[in-house]
């Protein structure tokens, strides 16, 4: 769920910050894929990360 993802997110803040690490916002991304909904596409941010339908990936272009 939403929530719960952004539950992890927040324990992925907490452990950064123990070793002086910070998660960049900015280029951090979340992709959706769920085969039995297609409502997840109205869903544009999900904390403060923004949901995209594909993203490239060391080179190759990964699609929901």
């Amino acid at each position: 769920s939403q929530e719960e993802l952004v539950a992890l997110l927040n324990i992925l803040e907490q452990h950064s910050a123990a070793y002086g690490l910070c998660v960049n916002y900015n280029k951090t991304k979340v992709m959706i894929v769920d085969r039995e909904h297609d409502n997840n596409r109205e869903i544009k941010s999900i904390g403060r990360c923004e949901v995209v339908q594909s993203f490239v990936y060391f080179g190759s272009l990964i699609d929901s």
